[in-house]
């Protein structure tokens, strides 16, 4: 690997990081993205409601048309396949900065920004793993539109399951409420059409023809109700410990998100943060501008008069950094 110093490292190469690499790169900045190739959305089979992109086409196609519009920024930014064991923060030649071990090897960024993204762990019930993804969605804006006008089945509790399930009708006149709700919940929904079934969920039950598709929801009771479509609440988990490490407080909203500003700043000064960590509502349109907002931010910060000459001496720097592995996409 040819340099070890950098503006920014990216942890994360996914469409919060390429879009922040995306506006750091054009500011001339030397940036490295870090990408462990653990998307969320992986088990999706399309994007929906992404402004030029296709909703068939799957996120390995943008995380690919990404990286390479990344290439294209030769000497500012660099990507390496790996993970970033630790980072802390240093003082050195009169300046702080991060460490960062990437799988063994030590890098330095005046600047850290955290874009690695949560995990969605869907209900653990039977029939969950070939569905997910396809036929059992967490979010409306991205997948209602395709489960438009079919049974549409979505599972929470209380108030959260009332206000998905009023939302849904948006898409469907068929929708079916699944969960606890009291009894003025049920009667809320039944005065909007919506069938509730509050009896605990056994299982998920595939279409014979198509293991991806959803056909029935089992309940403990045997019954079954048809559902062509299913919307859940998810557990979100971050990918890794970094944030505790650094010392950045957690959202008071939700613990699995980092507290920021406008601006994607932490509690951690020079650590910044963006997409699922940093966006109440996820989605991939709102991490690629949440990165693009983030992005700029940090150019701001780091472009100031005093700090303008070091910036520009590494942008004319050629940095080659060399993959492990073949790139993942």
């Amino acid at each position: 690997m040819r340099g070890s110093r950098f503006d920014v490292i990216v942890v994360g190469g996914g469409p919060a990081g390429l879009s922040a690499a995306l506006t750091l790169g054009r500011a001339r900045l030397r940036v490295l993205v870090v990408d462990a190739g653990e998307p969320a959305n992986a088990a999706g089979a399309g994007i929906g409601g992404l402004l030029g992109h296709p909703a068939e086409e799957p996120v390995s196609t943008l995380r690919a048309a990404g990286t390479a519009q990344l290439r294209e920024l030769v000497g500012t930014v660099a990507r390496l396949d790996g993970r970033v064991r630790d980072v802390r923060a240093v003082r050195g030649d009169g300046r702080r900065f991060f460490a960062v071990d990437v799988d063994g090897a030590v890098l330095r960024a005046r600047a850290l920004l955290l874009a690695g993204g949560l995990r969605y762990l869907p209900p653990a019930l039977p029939g969950m793993e070939s569905l997910w993804g396809r036929s059992v969605f967490h979010c409306p804006f991205c997948d209602g539109w395709e489960s438009r006008d079919q049974v549409i089945a979505v599972s929470d509790e209380g108030a959260r399951l009332v206000r998905r399930a009023l939302l849904l009708r948006g898409w469907s006149r068929e929708v079916v409420a699944v969960g606890p709700l009291s009894v003025a919940d049920r009667a809320e929904l039944a005065a909007a059409g919506v069938r509730v079934r509050t009896e605990p969920v056994a299982a998920l039950e595939a279409d014979p023809a198509d293991a991806t598709r959803l056909r029935a929801i089992r309940f403990a009771d045997g019954s079954r109700e048809r559902a062509d479509a299913l919307f859940v609440a998810p557990r979100l988990e971050r990918h890794d410990a970094l944030p505790e490490r650094l010392g950045c407080a957690p959202s008071a909203e939700q613990s699995a998100l980092l507290a920021v500003d406008a601006d994607g700043r932490t509690s951690v000064p020079g650590v910044y943060a963006a997409g699922d960590l940093a966006e109440p509502v996820r989605s991939v349109a709102n991490a690629v501008g949440s990165g693009s907002r983030v992005g700029k931010a940090i150019a701001l910060e780091l472009l100031r008069p005093l700090d303008r000459e070091i910036a520009m001496e590494h942008a004319l720097t050629p940095n080659v950094v060399r993959r492990r592995t073949p790139a993942r996409v």
